[in-house]
């Protein structure tokens, strides 16, 4: 998650080689490796997720909003954080 936080695509792509899996998401938040990524709003990080491990685009984080849990999706969280071409590449269809 940091690897995607920080837009480090190769490494993602190196520890998805060797085992780990990106669709793991954490215990607390139920935020997965594309929530990360939409944080940091890192197109080519955000893509190879989508595209080449098949990260749904729909999945939601629990954040804490005003003492509320607030469940958020990658493309709510790339709007929050200003991301327009993040946001442009959620909405487009994926295969």
């Amino acid at each position: 998650m940091l690897a995607c936080y920080q837009s480090h695509a190769d490494i993602v792509c190196l520890l998805v080689e060797k085992g780990a899996d990106p669709h793991w998401e954490s215990s607390d938040r139920h935020a997965n490796a594309l929530h990360w990524a939409c944080m940091q709003g890192d197109l080519y990080t955000i893509r190879r997720l989508v595209e080449d491990f098949h990260i749904s685009v729909t999945t939601k984080t629990r954040w804490i909003k005003n003492g509320n849990a607030v469940y958020k999706t990658p493309l709510e969280i790339a709007q929050e954080f200003h991301h327009h071409d993040v946001a442009d590449f959620i909405r487009a269809p994926h295969r």
